[in-house]
């Protein structure tokens, strides 16, 4: 079976019921035999809009087959990695772990100008999932 990534958006609102964040959760499964992901357009599979706003945080756990320990995620934009590298390694076997969007060296939102494309990079498990969760705020 071919890899997959889908995703699921909601819309997070502050009491006064003022727009806050979106948080967008990726269910990413490997392929079953040649155990990768296919690269993946945000854009195209979330129903909510993400142009215009900004990438925030990026988030990572396995799922019930785990991934391989220390696998690579980027998300690009017009062709550079809007984590600026800090998504080596991010995505790991047991426990979750989370960075901010920006450079190398800090820390900020990313506005969200056309596709993000997520790529997932160094799996060896057959079938493996992991769950990429991004917020985006304006």
């Amino acid at each position: 079976m071919p890899g997959t990534i889908t995703g699921v958006s909601t819309k997070i609102h502050d009491p006064e019921g003022t727009f806050k964040f979106l948080k967008v959760v990726l269910t990413c499964t490997a392929d079953a035999a040649a155990h990768t992901f296919p690269a993946t357009v945000v854009n195209d599979v979330i129903t909510d809009k993400i142009v215009g706003l900004s990438l925030y945080t990026v988030g990572a756990y396995p799922g019930t087959t785990a991934p391989t320990d220390a696998t690579d995620l980027t998300i690009t934009q017009d062709t550079i990695d809007i984590l600026d590298g800090k998504g080596a390694d991010l995505i790991d076997e047991t426990t979750t772990t989370m960075i901010w969007a920006g450079s190398s060296t800090a820390d900020f939102p990313v506005p969200v100008v056309g596709d993000l494309t997520v790529n997932i990079t160094n799996n060896s498990v057959d079938s493996a999932i992991t769950y990429i969760v991004l917020i985006f705020g304006k």
